[in-house]
């Protein structure tokens, strides 16, 4: 066997192009060999010209496939230069030997600019190390090998996974860089927004969970689980919301209306813990629906309205109370008048009454033989006097003022309770009490109390309407009595009517018929107290009330 023979393959397309040539040779009018003598000159022609055009031929099937080498090149150049990963071609020392557009971009340089450079000086300081490492263990084996590092460019980092692979007999590396700078910044956003849903949802004063349709509680929050009562989260979606209805009726009415509204905003109910307790809950809820309307599940968000409701109640309750106060306060001012009229009344009739009484006296004294008939007409008139005083002196008992049962309480909650009687308006400025004045203790009649502020605080907010200052002060006397002053900045009293503010019926307003200021001024007489008034034209006006300690208070008691 000749080893020096072409391969097989090579000696067919031999053949075949000298085949080639002597066809070609025919047509252009050419003698073919077998007609030609072993001598003849023109055999030798012949075959110098088989062999011309065999090379030819040759020449131009070699211009061909170079133009298709070429036109591959450029395709593969393209691809390379305009890939939009970064290619690169490195050295056994991590020298760029090759990049493309792309790579060069990636780092911030023109492609001439990196050739030769060591692409690890690209590679931010602490991310150095485990790119060698990469490179090394890339270059020692056959398997692809990827790593995430950062680079730096133009004074920024980037992220970026290079996969590389050795070539060449590990002498180079292929390596590939894909930015993902963008990618690990928009996944950063998706994480926070979900730990952020997240907390929300963790964290949410109102009980948030997921169900089905049949009541399957797939998902709930921490608030759920206190809300209802569960010893925990498992426990909670191991069971129905069904099971948390008063009647399972209500649950099957309320999923009607989901499945028909879909939507349900402040849908109030009760509900029932897990320790049997009913509570009072507002929820909304939104369904979902599949891709066929079928009905897959549904969000509840459950706010306990519990206290508010609770409050609620005891607010209208209390404002009952207040009402049903202001009503015994109204009756005092009104027995107070009817009292004033009465005294009146009593002093105009029974000074004739007296004189009445002391005229029959006289009559029977004088006329002590006097007939029946004038007896009788003087016994009448007896028993009418009597008649008219016992009348006076009921009415006068019915609207006088009982002595007020007195005890121990704190100036400031009187204050308070006075407050929810007498709002102050934005322009008036309050700045409230100290808590160690509020916490001075009186002792009087917590009621009657409450009404001399209610009116004092009534007159300082009808002295200032346009706003001012209110201040009230309270102090221990060296007698260890309480004074305390309620101080306004309003239109003050004129000098002539300072006497006459306590008078009943004297009003210079335009409402009212002038009875606050003397009530208060007689509760205060009734405790023990008094009610004094300091003010100028135009600089505003000073109460000044003056009542008994509760050590004051045990003195005179031991004292007595």
């Amino acid at each position: 066997m000749n080893e020096n023979a072409p391969p097989e393959p090579e000696r067919s397309r031999a053949d075949d192009l000298r085949s080639l040539a002597k066809q070609r040779l025919r047509e252009m009018g050419g003698v073919p060999a077998e007609e030609l003598g072993e001598v003849d000159a023109r055999a030798v022609l012949h075959e110098l010209q088989v062999h011309q055009i065999e090379l030819e031929m040759q020449n131009e099937e070699l211009f061909r496939a170079q133009a298709s080498l070429q036109e591959l090149s450029d395709n593969y150049r393209d691809l390379f230069d305009f890939a939009p990963v970064g290619y690169f071609r490195l050295d056994e020392h991590h020298r760029i030997l090759e990049a493309n557009l792309s790579g060069a971009a990636l780092l911030g340089l023109n492609r001439t600019q990196v050739i030769h450079q060591h692409f690890g000086n690209f590679v931010e300081p602490s991310a150095r190390a485990r790119f060698a490492n990469f490179a090394d263990q890339a270059l020692t084996t056959d398997r692809k090998q990827s790593c995430e590092v950062e680079l730096r460019r133009a004074g920024q980092v980037i992220d970026v996974v290079l996969e590389a692979i050795s070539s060449d007999n590990h002498q180079f590396l292929r390596v590939t860089a894909f930015d993902i700078t963008e990618r690990k910044r928009i996944a950063q956003e998706l994480q926070e927004s979900k730990d952020r849903l997240h907390r929300m949802f963790e964290d949410d004063l109102t009980g948030d969970f997921i169900a089905t349709p049949d009541g399957q509680i797939l998902l709930c929050n921490p608030a759920f689980v206190r809300i209802f009562g569960f010893p925990s989260r498992e426990d909670a979606m191991g069971s129905n919301v069904a099971t948390l209805y008063p009647d399972p009726g209500d649950f099957a009415h309320f999923m009607h209306l989901l499945r028909e509204c879909r939507i349900l905003e402040r849908h109030e109910c009760d509900r029932r813990r897990c320790d049997g307790a009913l509570i009072r809950v507002v929820e909304n809820a939104v369904a979902s629906f599949g891709e066929h309307g079928t009905f897959v599940q549904f969000q509840g968000y459950v706010y306990d309205d519990t206290q508010r409701r609770e409050a609620e109640i005891q607010l209208v309750a209390t404002l009952e109370e207040l009402r049903r106060s202001q009503q015994e306060l109204l009756r005092k001012e009104r027995m107070a008048v009817l009292g004033l009229m009465a005294a009146t009344v009593a002093h105009e009739i029974r000074t004739p009454l007296t004189v009445m009484q002391n005229s029959v006296y006289f009559l029977e004294s004088t006329l002590p033989s006097a007939n029946e008939t004038t007896r009788d007409v003087l016994d009448e008139l007896k028993r009418a006097i009597g008649n008219s005083n016992r009348i006076i002196t009921e009415m006068l008992d019915y609207v006088r003022e009982p002595s007020p049962a007195r005890s121990p309480f704190r100036v400031g909650d009187a204050i308070s309770s006075a407050l929810k009687f007498v709002p102050l308006t934005k322009e008036i400025c309050f700045d409230g009490l100290s808590s160690e004045a509020a916490a001075i203790e009186v002792h009087a009649n917590r009621d009657q109390v409450t009404r001399i502020f209610i009116n004092l605080l009534q007159n300082a907010v009808q002295a200032m309407p346009n706003g001012g200052e209110l201040k009230i002060e309270i102090c221990r006397q060296e007698d260890r009595s309480i004074a305390i002053r309620v101080c306004d900045t309003g239109c003050g009293i004129p000098e002539e009517n300072l006497q006459k503010v306590f008078e009943p019926l004297f009003s210079t307003k335009n409402t009212g018929i002038g009875l606050g200021l003397p009530i208060a001024r007689r509760y205060a007489e009734l405790n023990g107290g008094e009610l004094t008034v300091e003010s100028g034209s135009g600089g505003g006006t000073i109460f000044r009330l003056l009542l008994t300690s509760p050590a004051q208070a045990a003195q005179g008691s031991l004292d007595s």
